[in-house]
């Protein structure tokens, strides 16, 4: 019984995740990356947009270079959504939506982030190819700390054309199942 009243809560909230996520105008370029799409909610949680930028992006993780590299790969700019709050399944979600100025700097972003997933999310940092709605990238789990109800971290970072669409999901109820259909509705 218990296990029935679990997968229906679990459809229950895929259904509301897929039906709160969605899409928005298309970016021409770093001025109008206020407009890229990203999730539009996550059930129980509050969320707050940033803009980001390439500084914004070099805080992520200490790799030297990555200015230059954003700037040869032709980053535009991008746009976040955090959700935080206390759900049993995620207290925090990062949506985030970064524009290129063409799909092999989308790809190449991608790629230098799962060649360096350890120096984001430390070392122990398990990184597999993936899929996701039809958009290859990686899935990421950060290394465990090994504290006491610790929640996993989970990435997805996916491209499609110049965009790439990236979301983290931390949280009690986190598992990869629930992260990856989440990601498959990332815009």
């Amino acid at each position: 019984m218990a296990r029935g009243v679990y997968l229906v809560t679990t459809a229950t909230l895929f259904a509301c995740l897929a039906a709160a996520c969605g899409g928005g105008g298309q970016a021409a370029d770093g001025a109008a990356t206020a407009s890229l799409p990203v999730l539009k909610a996550v059930p129980g949680l509050s969320a707050e947009d940033r803009a980001l930028d390439a500084d914004a992006l070099t805080h992520d993780a200490p790799l030297p270079g990555l200015a230059g590299d954003l700037e040869h790969w032709g980053f535009l700019g991008g746009r976040e959504r955090e959700f935080k709050g206390a759900s049993k399944t995620f207290t925090d979600v990062v949506s985030r939506t970064l524009l290129f100025r063409n799909p092999a700097g989308a790809a190449a972003y991608v790629a230098f982030v799962a060649d360096h997933a350890a120096s984001y999310w430390g070392p122990g940092t398990a990184v597999q190819r993936v899929t996701s709605a039809g958009r290859p990238g990686f899935f990421v789990r950060g290394a465990s700390c090994g504290c006491h109800r610790e929640s996993p971290i989970l990435v997805t970072v996916v491209s499609q054309r110049a965009r790439v669409s990236w979301l983290l999901v931390n949280g009690p109820g986190a598992t990869r199942a629930r992260a990856e259909a989440l990601a498959a509705h990332m815009p």
